[in-house]
């Protein structure tokens, strides 16, 4: 049984999701709670259903966080499956002994109770981007992630030289935006 606590902040979770996700669908609400969103975008080959598992004991344990769909995810040329690696840091992927499980992502090294479901969804669009980018350059998701986190230094460092003077307290954000849908009570 959750306490009162823990359903605060899942509906806390559940509320961000919905404001960056629009087509979240939530299930089984009072058992193991699990999100499925799907991304589909037009430049992509495939369109892809994650679904986001949360534990009894989330938030201080990481949700897990799969493909549903595509079953098979190919890697680049047809050279064989994902689904068939086992763990794999160049792919940013568990193992598993089931060929017919779904891929589960590993999107993050260091989850602790601040951390909230939108990052885990986010990072599964990252991941699904890389993914696509693999397929058409043959790079690892690993090589694409880096070169992107590169680039995104590279922008900060830019954005720190044009705006670092105007950066203030003031200009944080609230969470006053939030909607209001969901409540404690709904877990």
């Amino acid at each position: 049984m959750r306490t009162t606590k823990d359903c605060r902040r899942l509906a806390l979770d559940e509320n961000l999701a919905r404001r960056y996700f629009r087509n979240l669908e939530i299930h089984n609400r009072r058992g193991n709670p699990y999100y499925t969103f799907w991304i589909r975008e037009q430049e992509y080959k495939n369109s892809y259903k994650l679904r986001l598992e949360l534990s009894q004991h989330y938030p201080h344990s990481e949700p897990s966080l799969f493909v549903e769909s595509p079953k098979t995810l190919w890697l680049y040329n047809y050279t064989g499956t994902i689904n068939k690696l086992g763990t794999s840091c160049s792919y940013h992927v568990y193992g598993n002994d089931d060929p017919n499980a779904f891929v589960e992502i590993c999107y993050t090294y260091n989850w602790n109770s601040s951390c909230t479901c939108v990052l885990a969804l986010h990072r599964a669009k990252i991941w699904v981007a890389a993914y696509e980018v693999h397929l058409l350059l043959g790079k690892t998701i690993a090589e694409i992630i880096d070169e992107w986190k590169k680039m995104l230094r590279q922008r900060k460092e830019f954005n720190k030289i044009q705006f670092g003077k105007n950066l203030s307290i003031l200009g944080m954000p609230t969470y006053d935006f939030l909607p209001k849908i969901i409540n404690p009570f709904d877990w």
